[in-house]
């Protein structure tokens, strides 16, 4: 059975407002290799057809190394309902598991993978640039000069608001005020920053298309635009406004087009919100860019391979080498949002405040998350534990996917499991 993302929190589906299958054939394994793996740029096929499976020993791992590996995440991870490992292109572990709230979990399911969503988003921005829908000039366009009147509402003409770019929202330095963590943890303590954008809005925002979108974009400003890293669920709705508002078609309908299309990819994108959309739009046109995918490990696997292979899908360059470095090069140092102990608002910056190494490309994290020892990786990392984690220098893919009934506090203790039963069975 797979869930409806609304159903997991009371205020979900209001926090979102204002946030605004082809079957893989399986086909005889490689026979197990020498001693010594020799890989190379690309790998020895592309799964459009479907994905091959290989023996583990085959690709690297330890002789028996993963032999256990669907029984021992089970019990040390009881509320997964997926894990893959794919090395060199090959598939060498594939499990299922269920939980009390998801069962029936197969290589069809497809999981909600929350903020991996944003990552995807990142991917489909990518995908216009590589394919001339986009350029870079547009990066720098503003929501000034981009959005139409009824998304701007009464934002004066020279709010700096205004001057709020895409480049902006794809590094999540908008700095419209959101703190991120206090609303995922619930802290009592803190305001929900999600509730004020529901005071006011009209007449400063007329109900339509644009209702989500204008907003947003009525709620404070805590930082200079592109001045102050904080993660930010607000920008990822921005990236797909601007999308739309830059090439005229949504940005799930140019991903399944342009991206999920050539991967052998199928989606459902009905317009209507049900547990069965794919990556739902509201109100109008603007996808939610942030969250709500729903997607089958599998194809997240494939999603995976394009990143680990430069952009690459076969004969195609998906994504242009430019855009493979700037989406997935950290920003460096930098300020990163703070906030009040008192009521969780960001507070200003000062000469005290130290700058710091900040683990963030364009939608992509650049760690793993804690428990992974530092293992340097290209991660899509969601709410509940959902993560896919791309390291290059390995040519290794792991996928796991969890149960939404906790939000928090299992990324250390998955990561430990990942890194003990899988990175450090790796041979060769």
């Amino acid at each position: 059975m797979r869930p409806s993302p609304w159903q997991f929190r009371p205020a979900l589906l209001a926090a979102l407002l204002l946030l605004g299958a082809c079957h893989d054939h399986d086909r005889a394994p490689p026979a197990a290799g020498p001693a010594t793996l020799v890989t190379t740029a690309t790998p020895d096929y592309w799964p459009t057809a479907g994905w091959q499976p290989a023996t583990p020993e085959s690709q690297g791992f330890a002789p028996g190394s993963l032999d256990t590996l669907a029984a021992d995440a089970a019990t040390a991870l009881p509320y997964h309902t997926s894990l893959l490992v794919i090395r060199n292109g090959w598939l060498v572990h594939e499990s299922y598991h269920d939980t009390a709230s998801e069962t029936g979990n197969n290589a069809d399911t497809k999981h909600h993978v929350w903020s991996i969503t944003k990552s995807v988003t990142s991917m489909t921005v990518g995908r216009a640039l590589t394919l001339g829908d986009l350029s870079e000039s547009d990066l720098d366009s503003s929501v000034g000069t981009t959005f139409p009147p009824e998304a701007l509402g009464a934002l004066p003409a020279d709010d700096p608001r205004r001057n709020i770019s895409l480049r902006h929202a794809l590094q999540m330095r908008s700095g419209l005020a959101w703190n991120e963590p206090a609303w995922l943890l619930n802290t009592t303590a803190m305001k929900d920053p999600l509730l004020r954008a529901f005071n006011g809005l009209e007449p400063a925002c007329p109900f339509g298309n644009y209702l989500v979108l204008c907003g947003i974009l009525q709620q404070p400003l805590a930082y200079e635009p592109g001045t102050v890293w904080n993660y930010n669920t607000y920008d990822s709705y921005l990236i797909s406004a601007f999308f739309t508002s830059l090439t005229s078609i949504s940005l799930s309908q140019y991903a399944l087009d342009n991206l999920f299309t050539p991967l052998g990819i199928p989606f459902d994108l009905e317009t209507v919100i049900t547990a069965d959309t794919d990556w739902p739009s509201f109100l109008g046109p603007i996808t939610f860019g942030g969250g709500l995918l729903g997607i089958t490990a599998r194809d997240l696997g494939r999603l995976g391979l394009v990143m680990l292979y430069d952009g690459k899908w076969g004969d195609q360059q998906l994504l242009s080498p430019e855009w493979m470095t700037l989406s997935t090069t950290g920003q460096g140092t930098g300020h990163v949002a703070l906030f009040s102990e008192v009521d969780g608002e960001p507070r200003a910056i000062t000469a005290d405040d130290p700058e710091v190494n900040i683990p963030y490309a364009l939608q992509w994290w650049r760690v793993t998350g804690p428990g992974l020892g530092g293992t340097p990786s290209l991660s899509g990392r969601g709410l509940g534990g959902q993560m896919m984690h791309i390291f290059k220098d390995q040519e290794l893919i792991i996928i796991i996917t969890c149960d939404s009934d906790v939000l928090s506090g299992r990324e250390a203790d998955i990561n430990n499991f990942l890194k003990s039963r899988i990175l450090d069975q790796l041979a060769i």
